[in-house]
């Protein structure tokens, strides 16, 4: 099976298509985030090459609500940016199509009225309180920025991260500490791993997992291992 698009592609084949066929990615997407991590190119005759040689491998998958992913999943300021882009994709008659550039208006729109909910993060005997959880199956989100840098796809966890302090002066510190890869050494960042997570909170927040919207709090998350198969190079 080959997905030719971005991550949202992938994620709408791997939640479709049966575990055993392998899956290879043709990343022609406004993100590729999958494809990179799995050393796929954009040329047609370099994954002819790659599906010849019928290499594979095993990877994990995490599940919320009853849909998989592979990339990851987050609860909080980006979410509620992807569930707003998803509004202004699909008011009209048809989809609109979505480039970096229809990110601009939500963003904005968030910045002006997100309001910054608390959510708890439950994973085994852990419990912690922020404002932005996120989960990750794979290292790498927004920006190719490593906000799980030890995150593998087969090691049967997912990991999690949680900033605790809202407001857009606190986004902006904890996106510089991401690029500086010095967001672990904060106090007011958690970090760790599970195979179940549970993420709540005392009123609901938006969810998003690969890029799409998720619903909202409460969500339960679980890694589903070795639930999938890759083509690789």
């Amino acid at each position: 099976m080959v997905a030719a698009g971005g991550d949202g592609t992938v994620a709408d084949v791997i939640n479709e298509m049966p575990a055993s066929v392998p899956l290879a990615t043709l990343p022609v997407g406004n993100e590729n985030l999958f494809a990179q991590e799995f050393g796929f190119s954009s040329g047609g005759e370099w994954l002819a090459r790659v599906i010849a040689d019928g290499r594979t491998r095993r990877i994990d998958l995490g599940r919320a609500g009853g849909r998989l992913f592979s990339l990851m999943l987050s609860v909080g300021f980006d979410a509620e940016v992807v569930h707003r882009v998803a509004r202004w994709r699909s008011s009209g008659d048809a989809l609109k199509r979505v480039n970096r550039l229809s990110y601009a208006k939500p963003i904005l729109g968030a910045i002006r009225s997100y309001s910054y909910h608390a959510v708890d993060l439950v994973a085994d005997a852990i419990r912690v309180r922020g404002t932005h959880a996120l989960v990750f199956n794979l290292p790498r989100y927004g920006f190719h920025l490593p906000f799980a840098p030890d995150a593998t796809a087969d090691d049967g966890l997912l990991d999690w991260v949680v900033f605790e302090r809202p407001g857009l002066a606190a986004l902006a510190s904890y996106m510089i500490a991401l690029m500086l890869g010095r967001h672990r050494t904060r106090r007011d960042v958690y970090h760790g791993r599970a195979r179940r997570i549970r993420i709540e909170g005392p009123a609901p927040v938006p969810v998003q997992m690969d890029g799409d919207p998720g619903g909202s709090t409460p969500v339960q998350i679980e890694v589903m291992p070795q639930a999938l198969t890759v083509l690789v190079t």
